[in-house]
């Protein structure tokens, strides 16, 4: 029996740069509240149960923390009709080895 060569070949993955992560916050009003869920189920069906509400306790923010490339494309899990109210913060950890008082980028 043969043993067809092209059969054993290994692949390689192509290495891909890691994404960033994101906490998306998406605010709506009380009166946009059903409308906000209701244009998720719509139009996001994908998206909406990564989102969590703060609605019930009188927050009314929809939450999710994704990965992206960018803020832009972060703010592209939001439904268009919300996007001018969504926040995009890129998240960052730490670990006990880095010297995390130079971490900060922003004026002191």
């Amino acid at each position: 029996m043969q043993q067809n060569k092209e059969s054993t070949k290994i692949v390689k993955p192509i290495n891909q740069k890691k994404m960033d992560r994101y906490i998306i916050i998406s605010n709506h009003t009380v009166e946009e509240c059903n409308r906000a869920i209701k244009f998720f189920k719509e139009y996001h069906t994908g998206y909406l149960t990564h989102f969590e509400w703060g609605c019930h306790d009188n927050d009314h923010n929809a939450y999710a923390i994704i990965e992206a490339n960018n803020h832009s494309e972060a703010i592209m899990a939001v439904p268009p009709l919300f996007r001018n109210k969504t926040k995009a913060i890129k998240l960052t950890t730490f670990n006990i080895s880095q010297n995390i008082d130079t971490m900060h980028f922003y004026d002191k």
